[in-house]
């Protein structure tokens, strides 16, 4: 873990990539056409390039991560793969859940105190927001999403502008702009590419009336859980508890998912 008072001197992003051999190697590419170039002119950048192809290797690859952390440096993850509703699809086929992706997002982040960045060249990432459990640690600081399909050359051009400016935490904000000036249909706002932060996200979670149907939902089914085991259960007694549990997640549960109680 990073210490507190630790100066963060070195900054690296870690490429996992997990494509088909008979489709392009965007994450190879981008590594060796324009990460390994800045690391040449910068002794403070480094990155590193993994390919897997099952879900056991990407679960080893993040630990392999982790090992090698040293406490001076900051790394943010940077995910190739196809993606779906469900969540990653792998190389050899086998699909990575988004819950499965998300612990192993996390396992980075609590090494990393909070402050991971994840981009995710992949389609449909944002299906990722489903998994999310706020009653956790937070799975990253701020992640990279896309809302629709994703092409080879809206990877390698977005991409391509969003390295090139970002070089530490604090270049997330300009890095994401870049990235949607150069993807988009004329304008940034329809940009396939999106930033979303863990205090946001959060917010939109444990916020019961943010999605009103999708509220409605869930109280449909825990009031039917809840009434086969004790028939003096009422609609209105099961959304009473169910806003007041969001209520005290809240008010009591973002320091600790957003790490904040770590670094106060």
């Amino acid at each position: 873990m990073i210490p507190k008072d630790t100066e963060l001197t070195a900054f690296g992003v870690a490429v996992i990539e997990s494509l088909p051999s008979s489709e392009c190697q965007t994450g190879t590419k981008l590594f060796y056409d324009i990460l390994q170039p800045l690391q040449a002119t910068d002794s403070t950048l480094f990155y590193e390039l993994y390919s897997v192809s099952s879900v056991e290797e990407f679960k080893e690859t993040i630990r392999v991560i982790i090992r090698k952390h040293k406490k001076h440096e900051l790394i943010a993850l940077h995910i190739e793969a196809h993606g779906c509703e469900e969540g990653a699809q792998l190389s050899s086929g086998e699909l990575l859940s988004w819950k499965e992706f998300l612990d192993c997002c996390r396992n980075v982040n609590e090494e990393m105190c909070g402050l991971l960045v994840v981009t995710t060249a992949m389609c449909y990432s944002i299906s990722l927001i489903a998994a999310v459990n706020p009653a956790l640690r937070a799975p990253f600081k701020a992640i990279i999403i896309t809302r629709r399909d994703v092409t080879v050359d809206e990877i390698l051009r977005g991409y391509t502008e969003y390295f090139m400016v970002y070089r530490n935490c604090l270049d997330i904000g300009p890095a994401k702009e870049a990235m949607r000036k150069e993807v988009n249909s004329g304008t940034i706002e329809t940009s396939p590419f999106e930033m979303i932060t863990s205090e946001w996200l959060f917010d939109e979670i444990t916020n019961p009336d943010r999605d009103p149907a999708a509220f409605q939902q869930i109280t449909n089914i825990k009031f039917c859980e809840l009434k086969a085991k004790d028939s003096s259960y009422t609609r209105e007694r099961v959304d009473k508890e169910i806003r007041d549990f969001f209520h005290s997640l809240a008010e009591n549960g973002k320091d600790y998912y957003t790490f904040a109680d770590y670094w106060k």
